[in-house]
C-alpha cells in the first residue's frame, strides 16, 4: 500500500484531531505529566507516538471519572482516541480528539459533558477489550534456528545431526 497518511501529519509537539482523519487509534499510555496553571496542563505520552496527547478539559474529566484522579495509575492502561468533527472552538466546528474506549473499566459509561457554555451533551465510553501483553510474541522460526545452531555446535560431525 502506498500510504498517504504519513504525508499529512501536522508539524506539532502534540497530536491533533487531524491525526485521526483515517480513523480511530488505540494506544497504551507510557506516562502522564501535569503542569497546573498552564493552558493545556495534561500531557500524556502514548506508546508508539512521538508526540503527546494533551486532552481537553472534558476528556480529562472522562479519564478521572473512569480511572480516578491519580494519573500514576494510567501508565500501562489503554484507550482508543478518535476525531469528533462536531467539536467547536471559537464558535466554529473544527474537530477535536475524543475517547471512545478505555481499558480497566467494568461497563459502558454515559457522561453528560459540557459542550458549550450552559449546554451539556452525552458522551459514551465503552470498555476496551485489549490483549494483555506479558511478553513479546515468540518467533517460531527464530526459536527453531537457535535450537538448530545449538545442535550443530554440539555435534562432532554432520552424520550426527540426522
Amino acid at each position: 500500500m502506498n500510504d498517504m497518511s504519513v504525508v499529512i501529519v501536522p508539524k506539532s509537539d502534540q497530536i491533533s484531531s487531524d491525526d485521526f482523519l483515517a480513523g480511530p487509534k488505540t494506544f497504551t499510555i507510557e506516562g502522564v505529566s501535569i503542569s497546573p496553571g498552564t493552558e493545556q496542563p495534561v500531557s500524556i505520552k502514548l506508546e508508539g507516538e512521538p508526540r503527546v496527547w494533551k486532552p481537553c478539559k472534558s476528556m480529562s474529566r472522562v479519564l478521572v471519572q473512569v480511572w480516578g484522579p491519580d494519573a500514576n495509575v494510567y501508565t500501562g492502561r489503554s484507550l482508543t482516541l478518535y476525531r469528533d468533527p462536531k467539536v467547536k472552538w471559537g464558535g466554529m466546528e473544527v474537530g477535536g480528539i475524543r475517547v471512545s474506549h478505555m481499558s480497566h473499566m467494568n461497563g459502558r459509561l454515559l457522561l453528560q459533558l459540557t459542550a458549550t457554555k450552559g449546554k451539556r451533551a452525552p458522551h459514551v465510553v465503552e470498555p476496551l477489550i485489549a490483549e494483555v501483553r506479558q511478553h513479546p510474541a515468540t518467533n517460531d522460526f527464530a526459536s527453531y534456528t537457535d535450537k538448530f545452531i545449538a545442535r550443530v555446535q554440539k555435534s562432532p560431525d554432520a552424520d550426527d545431526l540426522n
